[in-house]
């Protein structure tokens, strides 16, 4: 006996805004044949405000719980609670950057050193490494590498390393890799450092 196919339910999407946030209702499934829609309806809210965090729920249609959550949190560079000084940003340039590499196989190990800001307020405890591929106004391979933490004073020589690989250290195809030394109150970031290598033994 032949048995009659389920039909698929068509994607149907509301989008409720508050002043906190926007939250888009889905119904249906989200196939191939549906996922052009979902796209097109929650992307331009992206440009609306920032988003720091993003969350889905699947909820099973008959027995009305959540059988599936989805949650993420994004992390931005956070400001200094004063604004640095013209001559504190300045002391994070390709000037008093030094960086150094040297191959280890499949990736490249940087030795970067630096002088920590001359800034009194501020704690620096903490180094986070960041690395992106940034081709015209596009921004894409979102890398987050290991942090260095320790207590730092102004003015104090800080030595750290990190290994790349070697399909993102090529900066002439977009690739970045910065650094943002401070605390969770703020931090001071640094230019991209693979336009600042130079090779060991030069």
């Amino acid at each position: 006996m032949a048995t009659n196919p389920i039909p698929v339910s068509k994607l149907v999407l509301t989008t409720e805004r508050t002043p906190t946030e926007t939250i888009v209702h889905c119904t249906g499934k989200i196939t191939s044949d549906t996922a052009q829609l979902l796209k097109t309806t929650v992307k331009p809210l992206f440009s609306e405000r920032r988003v720091d965090h993003y969350s889905a729920f699947f909820i099973d249609p008959i027995t009305n719980t959540d059988v599936l959550i989805v949650s993420t949190d994004v992390d931005h560079f956070p400001q200094p609670k004063t604004s640095p000084s013209t001559h504190s940003r300045d002391l994070l340039t390709g000037e008093n950057v030094t960086v150094r590499q040297a191959d280890a196989g499949s990736y490249y190990l940087l030795d970067v050193s630096f002088v920590i800001p001359d800034v009194c307020d501020l704690k620096f405890d903490t180094i986070e490494i960041y690395g992106m591929q940034i081709i015209g106004k596009q921004r894409s391979h979102d890398l987050a590498y290991p942090s260095v933490h320790g207590s730092w004073q102004p003015k104090e020589k800080v030595e750290f390393s990190v290994r790349v690989l070697k399909e993102y250290a090529d900066p002439s195809l977009g690739w970045n890799l910065t650094f943002c030394v401070g605390s969770t109150a703020g931090c001071y970031p640094s230019p991209n450092l693979l336009t600042l290598i130079t090779q060991n033994g030069k």
